[in-house]
């Protein structure tokens, strides 16, 4: 006991306060973890986001693609020449902005969603000079080429579907779920959209030539 007040009025001191500074330390090492995680959490929200968007610029541009390669074929080559080839030009630009975003993106930032649908969405672009070149050439029937281009657009809309789960932000995932829906329902009606032009052309081309007849 008599020990204790040898002790300098220093050392009393610190000992009195050491533990209200490991406090202050815990305290301050949870806050800096908390405030890294939601960094982090804003950073995957960034990345996701732009991801969502380019995904969208893909299909909107494949869904033109898919509209004007059906009323190219529809109207026997006489439609649509010059702007599909240009819409192609668009399209390839789209899936190379969308493939330099995944690029870019931190893989772990992808973790826990199925990236199977990118993967046949990279198996069917491998199809796409080809279906393109029958377009042009009038090798393939409308209804071949639309569901190449229905199916390609379906595996980038299931990629869009599962991002939406990768963010604890509920706000977040409500956004990017109402998005996938919008693109859903877009898609749905580009498709109506697709063969209608197709009938609606290859009637005026059975008209046309039955007149000429």
């Amino acid at each position: 006991m008599l020990g204790i007040y040898r002790i300098s009025m220093r050392m009393k001191l610190f000992i009195a306060l050491f533990p209200l500074l490991l406090a202050l330390c815990w305290f301050a090492g949870s806050g800096m973890k908390t405030r890294i995680n939601t960094e982090r959490q804003m950073d995957v929200i960034v990345q996701l986001t732009a991801i969502a968007r380019g995904a969208g610029d893909v299909v909107h541009e494949l869904q033109k693609e898919r509209g004007m390669s059906a009323g190219y074929l529809g109207s026997g080559g006489g439609q649509f020449r010059a702007e599909l080839a240009d819409q192609r030009k668009l399209t390839d630009a789209a899936m190379a902005t969308f493939s330099q975003l995944l690029a870019k993106t931190d893989r772990r930032a992808l973790e826990g969603i199925d990236t199977s649908a990118i993967q046949l969405f990279n198996d069917q672009t491998q199809l796409l000079s080809e279906v393109r070149n029958n377009v042009s050439n009038l090798h393939t029937a409308a209804p071949k080429a639309i569901g190449f281009y229905t199916k390609t657009i379906a595996q980038v809309l299931d990629f869009v579907g599962g991002i939406g789960h990768l963010t604890t932000s509920g706000k977040i995932g409500q956004e990017l779920s109402a998005y996938y829906s919008l693109l859903n329902l877009k898609e749905q009606s580009g498709i109506e959209r697709a063969f209608t032009l197709r009938r609606f052309l290859l009637a005026i081309v059975l008209v046309t030539g039955n007149s000429a007849s």
